[in-house]
């Protein structure tokens, strides 16, 4: 058996074990993680109301909505009777940011690197935990690969479009999920110190600005937000009475 088949063999068995798996639930329970309801349940009201809400009165305690917009505002565009079909959206992002970063290795290192860094992303606990109810996580990691692959273009052949790419999907991370968001500034950060370039950090400006304009402004109460969460989660860390 040739290497080239051996590739073809190993690749498949990847990408469908992968998919497999995280649909394995899906399909057997039909409805799948306390996300996917919440998310629904925002959609519902964005879709009532016809504007983002101010206040989610749908619990026990009443929520200040200063979450990303961007997923839920996109929920909201379907009825009721596609909300089960519309869970299949994590594990198909998911595929596609697998399906990008075997190409990108493969094209740039060699057969064997593609297969491995595919595999790493796929099997990574932490992605099948986004991708078996429905989120934002996997939808942001397919914009943040784009993100960050439209910016290597940038860097290495100098492409203008690659370099507008990078912002567009920079500003789609920043409307559609928070801890994606603090990845794709993290990497943003060390991509500018690795290559002694300002690019990177004129991207994060950019996407800043873009997603103030797009959400007329709402962005800066998700910002906000996004701030109070960190602020307190490392206040638990940090101070034992907090913790309490």
């Amino acid at each position: 058996m040739t290497m080239s088949v051996l590739f073809m063999i190993a690749t498949f068995s990847i990408f469908s074990l992968a998919f497999f798996i995280r649909i394995y639930f899906l399909l057997k329970y039909k409805w799948v993680g306390k996300d996917t309801f919440y998310n629904f349940l925002v959609a519902k009201e964005i879709r009532k109301k016809r504007k983002l809400p101010d206040i989610i009165n749908r619990f026990v305690v009443p929520e200040r909505y200063d979450y990303p917009p961007l997923f839920h505002w996109f929920l909201s565009l379907f009825k009721d009777k596609y909300h089960q079909k519309l869970q299949y959206l994590s594990p198909i992002f998911d595929m596609i940011s697998g399906t990008m970063i075997f190409c990108f290795c493969f094209y740039i290192f060699d057969s064997q690197i593609a297969i491995l860094a595919t595999a790493l992303y796929f099997f990574t606990p932490y992605t099948f935990d986004s991708s078996f109810s429905l989120s934002a996580r996997s939808i942001g990691n397919s914009f943040l690969v784009v993100s960050l692959l439209s910016l290597f273009l940038y860097l290495t052949h100098g492409f203008i479009f690659a370099f507008i790419i990078s912002v567009i999907f920079s500003t789609f991370v920043l409307l559609t999920h928070r801890l994606t968001t603090q990845s794709l500034i993290c990497v943003l950060l060390s991509i500018s110190i690795g290559y002694h370039s300002i690019i990177p950090l004129l991207i994060i400006v950019c996407s800043f600005l873009l997603a103030l304009l797009f959400s007329k402004g709402f962005y800066y109460r998700v910002l906000k937000g996004h701030i109070e969460i960190i602020r307190t989660m490392g206040e638990t860390v940090l101070y034992k009475n907090v913790r309490k």
